[in-house]
């Protein structure tokens, strides 16, 4: 685990508070990837707890702003570590599995049946009598 010490307090992921006088732990809190860290002044830094809102008053803007640059590098690594796992599980995209598969056969769709009237029937039978005289087949 990669630990960066910054205003009296150690960071990894998780942010823990450290009493001074008696090298205790005092509070801790997991960083999440979704972390928002706002720093509404330059020595107050704020964000969301496990249970409520968390505020950190620095009594140094160096120490306020040497945490927060701790804070920031830390979630910026996670998200690309996440961001290469997703990218590593990801399925293949669809047109390169489209490209390896052969052509689809095209249907074969019957031609609709051309209904004859009652004297297109006798003409067209009239014509066959003709052809079957003549010796003509289709």
């Amino acid at each position: 685990k990669e630990k960066v010490e910054a205003a009296k307090a150690v960071v990894s992921t998780q942010s823990t508070g450290i009493n001074i006088d008696t090298h205790s732990t005092t509070y801790s809190e997991e960083l999440y990837l979704e972390l928002e860290y706002k720093t509404p002044y330059s020595y107050f830094h704020t964000f969301a707890g496990e249970r409520c809102t968390v505020g950190l008053n620095f009594c140094s803007d160096v120490d306020a702003n040497n945490f927060k640059m701790a804070i920031q590098g830390i979630t910026i690594r996670n998200k690309k570590r996440k961001e290469k796992v997703e990218a590593a599980n990801r399925p293949p995209p669809a047109t390169a599995v489209v490209q390896s598969m052969p052509p689809a056969p095209m249907p074969v769709v019957p031609a609709p049946e051309v209904k004859l009237t009652k004297a297109e029937k006798k003409k067209k039978e009239k014509e066959e009598k003709k052809r079957k005289k003549k010796g003509i087949t289709k």
